[in-house]
């Protein structure tokens, strides 16, 4: 990772949110080239909704990025998709303490934040789908690719475990082994 990257990385940031204000996210992709370039797929508000990018917009990103090394400072996924935090999101007021509360906070509709999966391509920004006694289903991470068919037939299911296999901590909820959901 090299300071000229950083700074690059850095100036896509600033111009995507000077041009974008409600922009709190963007996925890239590894260009075709070798070894380095990115190019900006897709821009979305902390709602998730996504944003139309000009085509005048879309070429500046690229003539940034176009000689950003892969592997480095965009930390881009085994698939060649990076997403980067514009803007920091809004701190959440739901507080979980206890199992009880988790399942309150799981509706159908609630954002949710997944890091550190043991399958890192399912980190990210995740909705619920569904809800049932035993358990609720996540949609997959924006730029995952196999999203849009999960979805449809309903999401990435998780049981709810025993409450002995939580850690709470008042804002987020760790969930032993898999990952750690934040709302």
């Amino acid at each position: 990772m090299n300071d000229t990257d950083k700074e690059a990385l850095n100036r896509v940031k600033e111009l995507l949110v000077e041009r974008y204000p409600t922009a709190a996210g963007a996925v890239f992709e590894t260009s075709d080239q070798r070894h380095f370039g990115f190019r900006l797929l897709s821009l979305r508000t902390a709602d998730g909704l996504p944003l139309q990018v000009s085509d005048e917009v879309d070429e500046a990103v690229w003539d940034i990025l176009c000689d950003v090394a892969w592997d480095g400072v965009m930390r881009e996924d085994a698939h060649g998709y990076a997403t980067v935090i514009l803007q920091p999101a809004k701190v959440s007021t739901v507080k979980i303490r206890t199992l009880a509360d988790l399942k309150r906070a799981v509706t159908v509709g609630a954002v949710v934040h997944v890091t550190g999966h043991r399958f890192p391509d399912l980190n990210g920004r995740r909705e619920v789908l569904r809800v049932r006694t035993k358990g609720f289903s996540l949609s997959l991470p924006d730029g995952h690719p196999r999203k849009a068919q999960v979805d449809a037939e309903g999401g990435s299911w998780q049981d709810f475990a025993k409450a002995s296999e939580y850690v709470f901590d008042g804002t987020n909820v760790v969930w032993t082994p898999m990952c750690v959901i934040s709302f």
